[in-house]
């Protein structure tokens, strides 16, 4: 990745309060993390790490952890949250086509809903591949091609003018492309169904932590210009169509676990 796309990307990830998206997604972080189990004496590392929930994750089982961002402000978070808990986690700002560690030093590469955004998935898995030493694992969440977040993407996406850059990962949720992207590098792949659940007082409320928590709806709110009350309005007529009424959400988003093993 060029100088120039790293900046435009650094600058996309630390825009909003991701500690708040983080927060919501930890507990898949968690089950990411009870999926490889134990670490003592191995050595995992957290890609496209936000704020590093899965590499406390990890860390907390006894994974020698490392973990890596583009953004350096998240990277600055990330470091301060696992010293505030106590963990040894070595921080790196790198995309996911740059990744720290030398050629097969890793027992795992791990990325809670991080890796799905990387510009190219051939790189990134590739990429991961290089830093695995053989039967080292792979670990990563997915949201599902055909989930609540991929349909309310595409409603933005109606507003956005030609060109416009959109955080689209949901390729990664159709495990038959995930298997496929994987082939050249893993085996043994194994894809489970997990569900998060998110809550809220009500629609409004939702609709708020979106737009102040997630990279993806700050960015479609720059890019729509004049008419963000409109684009934030068509997502909350959405998810009041998918709750089923504008009171109280309850929602329970489907993702994707995925464990594969390097390829011999």
């Amino acid at each position: 990745m060029d100088a120039e796309a790293r900046s435009h990307v650094d600058a996309l990830w630390s825009a909003g309060d991701y500690a708040l998206l983080a927060a919501r997604l930890e507990p898949a972080a968690h089950t990411a993390a009870a999926r490889v189990g134990d670490g003592h004496g191995r050595h995992a590392l957290d890609v496209a790490a936000g704020t590093g929930s899965l590499a406390q994750a990890l860390a907390e089982r006894g994974w020698r952890t490392a973990a890596a961002d583009i953004s350096t402000r998240l990277v600055e978070e990330g470091r301060h949250t696992c010293a505030a808990a106590g963990l040894e986690v070595g921080w790196h700002v790198a995309p996911l086509d740059e990744l720290p560690g030398e050629p097969g030093s890793l027992d795992l590469v791990a990325s809670s809903f991080g890796m799905i955004f990387a510009p190219d998935p051939s790189a990134a898995l590739a990429e991961s591949r290089r830093v695995l030493r053989p039967g080292g694992a792979l670990v990563l969440t997915t949201w599902p091609h055909d989930g609540y977040l991929a349909h309310m993407t595409a409603v933005m996406g109606t507003f956005l003018p030609p060109g416009a850059p959109v955080l689209a990962p949901f390729l990664w949720g159709d495990a038959d492309v995930q298997r496929a992207w994987l082939d050249p590098w893993f085996t043994d792949v194994e894809v489970t169904t997990h569900r998060l659940p998110w809550q809220f007082d009500d629609v409004d409320t939702a609709i708020g932590f979106l737009f102040d928590a997630s990279p993806g709806h700050l960015a479609a709110a720059r890019a729509v210009g004049d008419r963000v009350e409109e684009l934030r309005s068509a997502v909350a007529d959405h998810l009041v169509e998918v709750n089923g009424s504008p009171g109280r959400v309850d929602l329970e988003l489907d993702y994707l676990l995925t464990h594969a093993v390097v390829r011999p």
